[in-house]
This record gives C-alpha cells, sequence and structure tokens, in this order.
C-alpha cells in the first residue's frame, strides 16, 4: 500500500476533506491526545472540518495499553466507524493503529493471549498526524501495545497509515525537553535502520537523509527552534520512519526498553543515553555509521540536557539489561552483544548506589 502524504498547511483542510469524503456523521473515529490536539494548533484547523461529524477517543495512557485498544475498539464497532483520524505523538497514533487493526477481527483471540497479529486487515483508511518529531510511526506497520507489565509490538502490514499529513507548525508546541527525547529517537532510528540485519537499499536511503537531516536540525530545534529545523526535524522522523519500517530497530532499541520500564524515561532519551556505546561497539566491529561515532553522540546528548545518571546499583542494572533485552529487536542486530558491553553501560550510567 501506498501511503498518500500531505506537507503543509496550504491545502491540508482540503486534503482532509478529500480523505473523509461523504463519510456520515459520527462515523468518524478521532484517536487524539488530551491536550496535545489544541496545544499544537491542530484543533484550530481539523475542527473545521472535523466538528460535529466524529467520535472522540483521548482517554487512554501515554504507553498504549491493551485494555484501551479494546475500549476503542469497542467505540469503533458501536459507532460503525469508517474512517480513523490520529492527532498526536507516537503513542497516539499507535494507538489508532491497534484500534483500526484489532476492529477487523471478531472479538476476543487477541484479548485472550491468542496470535495477536493474524487476522482480517482493516477496512478503514487511518489518517495520521504528527504532533511530535520522532517516533515516525505515521509511516511504519506496527505499534507497541503493553499486555500488563510486558511490551509488545504489535505488527501487520495492513497497520501503516494509508494517509499522512504533515505540518511542522504542529510541532512548535513542543518544549526543550520533548523535541529532544523525540529528535533522539529519530537519530537511533537512523543510525540502527543502516547497520540492522533487515536493512535494504531502500530502507538505508531513508535512513542516510533521516540522519542528515537530525545532524543539521536537532540541537538547533532544542536550543533555539525556529521554522527551518522544526521542519527538518519532523521530515527526520518521518523520513527514520520509513526506514525502520523496513529494516527495524537494533540492540540500542532492544535494551533500551529496560530503562523506560524500570526507570520511567522517556523512549527517546532512553535510546539516546545507550546509542554512544554501540555506535562505539559497532565501529570496533567494522560497521561505523559515519559521521557519528561515540564521543559526537556523548556530546550531543549533553548539549540537549538527556545526559543523566540512573538510581540503581551496577550489577543490578547489567541485570536487568541481560534478563529483560527485547529479542526479537536484538536478533536483527548486525554482531552479537557481548557482556562485557552491558557491563560497561551498567558501570557509566548507574550512579553507584
Amino acid at each position: 500500500m501506498t501511503q498518500v502524504v500531505h506537507r503543509g498547511l496550504k491545502g491540508c483542510e482540503a486534503f482532509l476533506r478529500d480523505f473523509l469524503g461523504d463519510v456520515p456523521p459520527n462515523r468518524i473515529l478521532l484517536v487524539r491526545g488530551q491536550d496535545s490536539y489544541r496545544n499544537s494548533g491542530a484543533a484550530k484547523v481539523l475542527d473545521r472540518v472535523l466538528t460535529d461529524r466524529c467520535v472522540v477517543f483521548s482517554e487512554f495512557s501515554a504507553n498504549p495499553k491493551e485494555e484501551d485498544a479494546l475500549r476503542g475498539v469497542e467505540l469503533l464497532r458501536r459507532h460503525d466507524v469508517q474512517r480513523l483520524v490520529a492527532v498526536g505523538g507516537g503513542s497516539v497514533m499507535d494507538m489508532a493503529k491497534l484500534i483500526n487493526h484489532f476492529g477487523a477481527r471478531e472479538p476476543g483471540p487477541y484479548a485472550e493471549g491468542g496470535d495477536m497479529t493474524a487476522g482480517l486487515p482493516p477496512v478503514h483508511a487511518l489518517l495520521a498526524v504528527p504532533t511530535t518529531a520522532g517516533s515516525g510511526s505515521e509511516a511504519t506497520h506496527f505499534a507497541v501495545m503493553y499486555r500488563g507489565a510486558v511490551k509488545n509490538s504489535i505488527a501487520h502490514e495492513t497497520m501503516r497509515p494509508s494517509h499522512v499529513l504533515l505540518i511542522p507548525e504542529w510541532t512548535y508546541s513542543m518544549p526543550p525537553f520533548q523535541t529532544a527525547c523525540s529528535g533522539m529517537d529519530a537519530l537511533a532510528q537512523a543510525v540502527e535502520s543502516q547497520w540492522a540485519r533487515g536493512a535494504t537499499d531502500e530502507s538505508r536511503a531513508y535512513a542516510r537523509r533521516a540522519l542528515d537531516l537530525a545532524l543539521q536540525h536537532l540541537m538547533a530545534a532544542v536550543q533555539r527552534p525556529d521554522p527551518v529545523n522544526r521542519e527538518g526535524m519532523l521530515e527526520a522522523a518521518h523520513a527514520a520512519g520509513r526506514a525502520i519500517d523496513i529494516s527495524k530497530t537494533t540492540a540500542a532499541h532492544a535494551y533500551s526498553y529496560v530503562l523506560t520500564t524500570e526507570f520511567g524515561l522517556p523512549h527517546g532519551q532512553a535510546v539516546g543515553l545507550l546509542l554512544p556505546f554501540f555506535v562505539g561497539y559497532h565501529a570496533a566491529q567494522g560497521i561505523p555509521v559515519k559521521p557519528v561515532d561515540e564521543s559526537m553522540l556523548r556530546e550531543l546528548m549533553a548539549d540537549i540536557r538527556l545526559a543523566r545518571k540512573l538510581p540503581v546499583a551496577p550489577d543490578r542494572l547489567c541485570r536487568q539489561l541481560e534478563e529483560q533485552v527485547n529479542k526479537e529487536r536484538l536478533n536483527n542486530n548486525p554482531v552479537p552483544i557481548d557482556t562485557g558491553l552491558l557491563r560497561r553501560i551498567a558501570d557509566a550510567l548507574s550512579d553507584g548506589r
């Protein structure tokens, strides 16, 4: 399926109207963040088209949970939804993709431990509108979903949104910390996609573009944001999303989930803390990703104020990394990760308590 992508405010209302077509009132499901929809400025434009035409789903956790997705599926079916619009960050878009995917299936099996990737394809078009610049979820065919404390990646070719609206102005409201975290996620995706086992010439081309844009614009977007670097980071995130849609991510993401679940770090900060170690490790294995290197990434993390220590003893952190790694992502890494690297990570990131 080829995505239909529109860029910029000019013509975006017409694009939305064309997407919705003649769908009857209350047959549109708007999945949105509780605050970002209005704070981003998206509401000022989208409400002119969506007002009185949509059912809103916004009461869900920042990290998509299975029980929230099931509530969304119930809403979709109750209102016989025919189009979905997702406006927000990566979690919002993941939630919309989960609702769309599960909504096309018979009720029950996925809620009872069955195969979460099989089943009928979604029958509904989905428009993804990012208000952050990092996850690239608008370009991918998978979504994060928590079942209890376990983080799952649900994947199906038909989960990829059919339509995308990229409006740089709607990312302007991101504060510096969120800009930094989102940007590091995109940068890490761009790096990992280049060495991933699943990489292709096409995905590497997307990844190189994403990396070039992120290196050019990320620091400025955090420290002195302007329209040029906001647009640059939105394009970097989208290109990185297209890259990992093909290649998927690798070791840095595989181990980052521990830092998110155990210490509450935002995903972009967690993967950013680990990325320098893996860039250095892969370079030593003869797999460099130019022009980045370990020291450059450490300086970048410090400059955008994401560097930090973790409140844990190094031995415990090392065990957590070993025991809680995401094996699917780890198996996509081009070389095995030895325990010496994990020990080095634990010693460097622990506050020594």
